[in-house]
């Protein structure tokens, strides 16, 4: 239990970062392509309090995070898809606002939503399997004293007394002093 538990502790957990920044990637383009012809419909047609929403380069969605991501691209889909569905669904398929187009940024959305809190979940789980280790380890302490004490019960014998002393040396640590060093290391001297 304690190697599963200290293995499973010790696991990166780089993969659900890296996840995460991929689905992120996927949105923050498809949001910014699906926004920007949002942004050209609505101008052309005289709605400029929608286009203003979207009318924004790709890098100031990269610098939206997580949520407020998620939500300006959820915002996205609502409108666009307002559009599409409305009475002049055919101009608006020409700009390239089309259900499949809505549908693709809800899928990137939906995949995003997913591994938001992916990396603190991990970290979370990580903690508590440290938690975890010290009452394990603790124990597992107290059965290697045990070990010890039953191991005393075997002298007597030839065979005895070497399976005690075999035991009893094998848990001992050996410091070979490779510790820091009490003397400072010698002055540079300066360049001429």
């Amino acid at each position: 239990m304690l190697l599963k538990t200290a293995g499973l502790q010790s696991a990166p957990t780089t993969g659900s970062t890296q996840d995460k920044k991929r689905e992120e990637k996927e949105l923050e383009d498809e949001a910014h392509k699906i926004g920007r012809a949002v942004t050209t419909y609505c101008t052309d047609t005289g709605d400029l309090t929608t286009a203003a929403k979207y009318d924004l380069p790709i890098t100031s969605w990269r610098i939206l995070r997580d949520e407020p991501l998620l939500q300006k691209a959820r915002l996205l889909i609502t409108d666009a898809t307002a559009l599409a569905t409305g009475s002049d669904s055919l101009t608006v398929a020409g700009y390239g606002i089309t259900p499949a187009t809505i549908a693709l940024l809800t899928q990137d959305a939906d995949d995003y939503e997913k591994f938001i809190v992916a990396p603190q979940t991990a970290i979370n789980e990580r903690s508590i399997l440290t938690a975890s280790l010290r009452p394990q380890v603790r124990a597992l302490s107290a059965l290697f004293d045990q070990m010890d004490d039953l191991a005393l019960q075997f002298k007597g014998t030839p065979a005895g007394d070497a399976f005690a002393a075999a035991w009893l040396a094998s848990g001992q640590i050996i410091d070979r002093g490779h510790g820091p060093s009490d003397t400072p290391p010698p002055p540079v001297p300066p360049a001429p």
